[in-house]
């Protein structure tokens, strides 16, 4: 017999390669095979190429507005969650009437633009996973800001997506909030006395800021004579002003600025523990203008447990200081000192005293003062458990001082510590 023309049968081999290779051209690029542990060659490339296919055919009909042919490629029993909404979505018609409601809604320039596909095609029943990331562009290609977003598929051996999940950019960025609630929660969870600082936090600011039953007006009255009487306590901080020039200080009670640099005192006082308390030195500066309203939520949201500093700088030599207490003291009594006897004018002890209790049943600064103080006696002992236990050799019972007896006991543990 005459065997076939060679000629033809080259040019039916060259037609069919030609073919081939122009096929490939059209189709997206597939992810490289990573076989099964336990062995095994590359099984359903057509169910893969199926499955990324369906994907990419849902997209390009969603830029053309075309929402029948969108949802041609989803299982007539699809669940399809958009994180966004409330509730999934449990067949083809539900999800079809929400594409043509989205589709009228945004401008026909918005278009989807996959940035990369990923397809997994081990699952046991012959099911694809598909994952999309991509983004929205506007007109001119521009991308839209807080449209990224990722969706997952998954694909029948039919070639029909019967699971989708959309995870959507948000809008509003609560990364760093969100954190915040959640160690603020584990804290609680941890140490359940932390919700009683929450809980005193939560009274302290409405009570002093917010509420009518304490003397004076609120915070939100913005009553000019209490500025200016911040101002003017501001100017005699410490009392060094009214010590070295008494004419060019305002003229105060000196039993309220006995009172405020007291407060001041017992403030900064805490600020030994900036070395061993993480995250702590920014709430003691805080603490010099807002007091308890700073120092609680450390107590009650702090997220790490005390520690030896790897370092010491400024911060970790101040607070190891002896000499911190010791001038802190110093000035607490200086204080207290001017309000017995400071500005004679005033009168003797029990005049003044008179007449301070007078000023302050009707001024909200003094008295929130007074609250401080109260605050800061109740709370005094809270992190002191936590550093003596860094300590080798430290005596219990200044331990059980620092947090008992106000002030004194704090300062004394500060200077005597290890």
């Amino acid at each position: 017999l005459p065997s076939p023309p060679r000629a033809g049968a080259m040019a039916r081999v060259l037609l069919v390669a030609a073919c081939l290779a122009s096929t490939h051209a059209l189709l997206p690029p597939l992810a490289p095979f990573a076989p099964k542990p336990g062995g095994g060659g590359p099984r359903g490339g057509g169910a893969r190429r199926s499955a990324e296919a369906a994907v990419r055919r849902y997209f390009e009909a969603w830029n053309v507005r075309d929402m029948d042919a969108a949802s041609s490629v989803f299982a007539p029993d699809i669940e399809y969650t958009d994180t966004v909404y409330p509730s999934s979505f449990k067949s083809r018609d539900e999800l079809t009437r929400h594409l043509y409601r989205v589709a009228a809604a945004v401008p026909e320039s918005f278009r989807f633009c996959v940035d990369d596909l990923v397809v997994d095609e081990r699952a046991p029943d012959g099911r694809v996973k598909v994952a999309a990331k991509w983004h929205v562009e506007g007109d001119g290609g521009r991308e839209l800001p807080f449209t990224r977003g990722l969706s997952m598929y998954t694909v029948s051996p039919e070639g029909l997506i019967t699971e989708g999940f959309d995870v959507v950019e948000p809008a509003a960025k609560t990364g760093d909030a969100s954190l915040a609630v959640l160690t603020l929660a584990s804290g609680l969870l941890k140490e359940p006395r932390r919700a009683a600082a929450l809980a005193a936090w939560a009274f302290y600011c409405w009570f002093v800021f917010l509420s009518d039953v304490a003397p004076g007006p609120n915070a939100l009255s913005l009553d000019p004579a209490t500025w200016g009487e911040v101002r003017d306590l501001s100017l005699n901080f410490f009392l060094v002003l009214p010590s070295l020039s008494p004419s060019a200080a305002p003229v105060l009670h000196p039993g309220l600025e006995a009172i405020f640099n007291l407060v001041l005192c017992y403030a900064a006082l805490f600020g030994g523990f900036a070395a061993t308390m993480p995250g702590f030195a920014p709430y003691v500066a805080g603490m010099q203008g807002l007091t308890n309203a700073v120092y609680l939520p450390y107590l009650f949201g702090r997220g790490g447990a005390a520690r030896v500093p790897e370092t010491r700088g400024l911060v970790e030599d101040v607070a190891e200081s002896r000499a911190l207490p010791v001038l802190l003291t110093a000035v607490a009594g200086f204080a207290l000192a001017w309000g017995a006897a400071g500005r004679p004018e005033f009168g003797d002890l029990p005049e003044r005293t008179s007449s301070l209790i007078s000023f302050l049943s009707g001024d909200r600064l003094g008295f929130s003062f007074c609250v401080d103080l109260a605050y800061f006696a109740v709370f005094q002992g809270w992190l002191v458990d936590e550093d003596a236990a860094l300590r080798d050799g430290i005596d219990r019972r200044l331990v059980a001082a620092a947090k008992t007896v106000p002030f004194l006991g704090l300062a004394g543990y500060l200077l005597l510590r290890p």
